[in-house]
């Protein structure tokens, strides 16, 4: 028995030592032209991406270069490269030149594992990818400014987002009341000479998007866009070292007595929704879940299909807490208190799972890596094995659970399982 032992584990060593799927994965290219603006987009996604996924999302591109067109009054005539690539739970976007956008979609949601319609945009409108504020950052660079302060480049493209679904996103007035009220708030002189270097995407979040989009939005109302746009033209010199001069040039106001207008405005904004400002800022700032995250992320990108799989459940759970925080954010969402406990609930189950998620991880890395003592006793391997194939049940990971059970099963022929 003790040989067959062996001579089992034997073959169970060389097939833990093989690993899961291979991570590269060969990339696909489509063009497609728009029917409106007649604007050629080429499109570079994972070969393996389910084809009714891929229409999806480009249809969505062109309706939203539409939509961005439209309310920025110019349109995109020069090709633009869309790269889309798997992620573990949380897609984004990213506009990274003057024509090429990158995008990370859930790789449960790009393989046509989990139905896009259902989960992906109906989830809840919040949750949808900000498709009109990537395309507004391509006009506006391409036809306005190519280098303005991030505070009025991300404050552009959070007005417009919200100009279009108000109801659908994280209002920037309530966001910004809330940084006036938690004492966050931060003044216009040193807003547009702020920079990226050194700041965290928290901070980035708050005044970049939140408090930029509040000012833009603001401009856009009082003065119209037309000015605006003349603003947003002003050289990059004189945004940032000569901040009154590209002010009252355009507007006729001192930055303070521009300043004072908006914040006159803030604190007359949303009368009642005080607690909502604030407990809408406290939930964003809680970034347990985030740090967890990021270590299994970095499996992720190291060992696709070898230590991680991807875990619908947790795309679920992530998804829930971004709705919540986008309620929380918007006057238009449910009460406070109701959003809060949702948001609370989520935030709690979504941390334990990813907590387990990374118990499993690691201790079927540890079992791989014992697999090489000479030390190693079958039971003991097994025994690993079995706990980790149930942690990664556990945190919704079917694949590395199958990964490991077909594993054992053509080591050992089920004798230990």
């Amino acid at each position: 028995m003790k040989k067959l032992t062996y001579l089992l584990v034997a073959t169970l060593i060389g097939l833990l030592l093989i690993g899961g799927l291979a991570s590269a994965q060969e990339a696909e290219m489509e063009t497609y032209i728009s029917n409106r603006s007649g604007t050629k987009i080429t499109l570079i996604y994972p070969s393996y991406a389910d084809h009714s996924v891929i229409q999806s999302f480009m249809k969505r591109r062109e309706g939203e270069l539409a939509i961005a067109e439209d309310l920025l009054g110019n349109k995109v005539s020069s090709p633009v490269v869309i790269r889309i690539d798997p992620v573990l739970i949380s897609g984004g976007a990213g506009f990274s030149n003057l024509d090429k956008f990158h995008y990370t979609v859930p790789y449960c949601i790009l393989s046509g594992i989990y139905e896009t319609s259902q989960f992906f945009y109906q989830n809840c409108s919040g949750a949808r990818e900000t498709g009109v504020h990537e395309m507004t950052h391509l006009l506006a660079k391409r036809k306005l400014n190519p280098l303005v302060p991030p505070f009025l480049a991300e404050g552009l493209t959070v007005a417009m987002d919200f100009t279009y679904r108000p109801k659908d996103v994280v209002d920037p007035h309530l966001a910004t009341k809330g940084l006036l009220l938690l004492d966050e708030f931060r003044p216009l002189n040193e807003l547009l000479k702020l920079t990226r270097r050194g700041l965290t995407w928290s901070d980035q979040k708050k005044h970049f998007y939140w408090q930029g989009g509040s000012f833009v939005a603001f401009l856009i109302d009082e003065y119209g866009l037309e000015k605006f746009k003349e603003f947003y033209k002003t050289d990059y010199i004189t945004l940032t070292l000569r901040s009154d001069e590209a002010i009252e040039g355009i507007y006729g106001k001192s930055i303070p007595q521009l300043e004072k207008d908006w914040t006159d405005f803030l604190e007359s904004y949303a009368p009642g929704e005080e607690k909502r400002a604030r407990v809408f800022l406290q939930t964003w700032e809680d970034r347990t879940g985030s740090k967890l995250y990021q270590r299994l992320i970095k499996i992720w990108e190291e060992n696709q299909f070898e230590l991680i799989g991807y875990s619908s459940k947790a795309y679920r759970l992530t998804r829930e807490m971004h709705c919540a925080r986008i309620s929380l954010g918007n006057l238009s969402g449910p009460p406070t208190d109701q959003v809060l406990n949702t948001y609370l609930e989520a935030d709690k189950e979504t941390k334990e799972l990813l907590e387990t998620w990374l118990k499993a991880a690691e201790l079927y890395k540890s079992s791989r890596e014992d697999v090489g003592s000479s030390k190693v006793k079958a039971e003991e391997t097994l025994s690993q094995l079995r706990k980790a194939r149930d942690l990664y049940l556990k945190a919704g990971d079917n694949y590395m659970a199958g990964e490991i059970s077909k594993l054992v099963n053509q080591g050992i022929v089920g004798i230990f399982w």
